[in-house]
């Protein structure tokens, strides 16, 4: 969050109204993901030889923004395998990216002003896989993954704002809006064969926005932010 830019922008006025991305340009980027994932799954439901469904606990460490804590996250993932090793998951997942605290004063000719911020963003992320599974003996395989998620923002976010001058103290407090986003994903893991119906899997990833989501604050625009994250992750499988 951009605390020093928020204080320019306040001094001068302070506004309640939001100017949110509009719901045609959401729907659209919902509309487009989830037409495609219907066509590969489709294709997908034509010559699966396995099916299973992966569920990985995944640790994620901004790598582009010092907005973010380190963030946690859980992902289901629908695994549909072809002969030949290729695949498709389907996942959808749920991601806590608590923000960085922050608090700045600034002293001006007619008095002072304070703004903190704290709280955290929920992501959603839905979305689509391939995936390539190359054998490394009875029991083991490694899993590279490449795809797409579309993941709404729930804000929880709160900004509040002191400015004490001659007339008196006055107070504000705003959630801090942000855009959904669409994220590019690339993964590897380990897979480890416990019994025919039951894997044990670990690796690592990296996830970027297509589009840097904008926020917003009293009314006023307050630039970028990134969920680009190196991720590592752990969990288990089981056919279904």
């Amino acid at each position: 969050m951009k605390l020093n830019h928020a204080c320019e922008k306040m001094s001068a006025t302070v506004s309640r109204k939001h100017r949110r991305m509009p719901s045609g340009m959401r729907a659209g980027y919902a509309a487009r993901l989830a037409i495609g994932l219907i066509g590969l799954a489709g294709m997908a439901a034509g010559q699966p030889v396995e099916n299973r469904l992966a569920l990985r606990l995944r640790h994620l460490a901004p790598a582009a923004s010092e907005d973010w804590q380190t963030g946690t996250g859980i992902e289901a993932q629908a695994r549909f395998w072809s002969a030949d090793n290729v695949g498709l998951g389907l996942s959808f997942g749920y991601e806590s990216w608590p923000a960085r605290s922050e608090f700045i004063e600034e002293t001006t000719a007619s008095g002072s002003m304070a703004l903190a911020v704290a709280g955290e963003a929920v992501l959603t992320p839905v979305g689509v896989s391939l995936l390539h599974r190359v054998v490394l003996g009875d029991r083991a395989s490694l899993i590279l993954e490449a795809g797409l998620r579309y993941a709404p923002v729930q804000s929880r976010i709160y900004a509040e704002a002191w400015s004490e001058e001659a007339e008196g103290m006055q107070y504000w407090r705003d959630r801090v809006e942000i855009d959904s986003v669409t994220l590019g994903v690339l993964g590897a893991e380990l897979a480890m064969a416990l019994s025919d119906e039951f894997s044990f899997h670990a690796g690592f990833g990296w996830q970027r926005h297509l589009a840097a989501p904008r926020e917003r604050w009293f009314g006023a625009d307050a630039g970028t932010t990134s969920f680009e994250a190196v991720t590592l992750f752990g969990g288990f499988s089981w056919r279904f």
